[in-house]
């Protein structure tokens, strides 16, 4: 067998293995929490507690080497999750904070939480438009969600065992945290899949080293992208000359590509970047629907037959 299909097949045996030992991580560092001080004294329990979690931090930057990112997003919503939902429950009396402080400080947290949840599914839902892929994506959207639920549930149910030492508690505590860990693992799987699916399509996204970091072609996506204009017809293939045309919405004029044989307009894809005929009603390349000519100033988008030359 050819080494090249060797190091593809070996690639998500490696995964998965490194992937299993993330969550073994993150289950010993849950475990840990767990132990009594007659069984391991608290500045031991934090030590292993905080070098558990940065191997299971070191599995998920080698598993998911181009979205392990997101682990340090699911810590930050893990984090503001257990927190606000133990003032919004009361536990802030060893602060000295009177409830109603700390309520308000928890649901402020809470809504921390949920803005990093927002954030996330906006994030890798620009992703799949950035490399014009289109994988289903509905249960990784509805694992983030679960992934705050199930945080917030751990939590309260940490509660209730701290304070009446249910073992039902304990038990619903525990199962809780392996859930969530599970899909932790799952957040950061599969956006690296999509990742993977989208180049080995022959997406047109250049990855170059300073955009190799977690989330960088995502920013990229969100500030905008800088798209150079098609030199070449797509429909004969001729030079294409640079003209500038006035939006109808704001008045600024942009660059368009024009050819005169084949009397048509050209502009790259505001999702994937392809050359594409203004006026399509969708990309050739990655399907997304056109409505229009985009304005790189106001972002409107409007008909053609709307737009004028500007002077020159």
């Amino acid at each position: 067998m050819p080494e090249e299909f060797q190091e593809e097949d070996e690639e998500p045996n490696v995964r998965s293995q490194l992937a299993l030992g993330a969550l073994a991580c993150l289950l010993l560092s849950m475990g840990l929490g767990l132990l009594p001080d007659s069984a391991l004294p608290s500045l031991y329990r934090t030590i292993m507690w905080l070098f558990f979690a940065l191997m299971a931090l070191l599995c998920f930057y080698m598993a998911f080497p181009h979205m392990w990112g997101y682990s340090l997003w699911l810590g930050g919503i893990y984090v503001l999750s257990v927190l606000g939902i133990l003032l919004l429950l009361g536990r802030g009396e060893k602060l000295n904070l009177s409830y109603g402080f700390a309520a308000a400080m928890g649901g402020l947290l809470e809504l921390g939480a949920l803005s990093l949840v927002y954030g996330m599914l906006i994030r890798i839902r620009l992703a799949r438009a950035t490399l014009g892929v289109r994988v289903p994506l509905g249960l990784w959207l509805l694992g983030i969600v679960m992934f705050f639920v199930l945080s917030n549930a751990a939590a309260g149910s940490w509660a209730s065992w701290a304070v009446s030492g249910s073992g039902a508690s304990l038990g619903g505590y525990a199962f809780l945290e392996v859930m969530v860990a599970g899909l932790a693992v799952y957040a950061c799987w599969a956006p690296e899949a999509l990742w993977k699916t989208g180049h080995a399509h022959g997406e047109p996204l250049e990855v170059k080293a300073e955009e190799s970091l977690p989330g960088a072609a995502l920013l990229k996506r969100i500030v905008g992208r800088k798209d150079e204009l098609p030199s070449k017809c797509p429909a004969c293939g001729g030079a294409l000359k640079t003209v500038r045309l006035k939006c109808p919405s704001c008045g600024e004029a942009s660059p368009v590509g024009w050819c005169a044989s084949s009397e048509i307009y050209a502009a790259p894809c505001p999702s994937c970047g392809a050359t594409i005929t203004v006026g399509d009603k969708k990309c050739a390349k990655c399907g997304s629907s056109m409505a229009g000519l985009i304005c790189p100033h106001c972002k409107k988008a409007s008909s053609l037959r709307n737009w004028d030359r500007a002077k020159a």
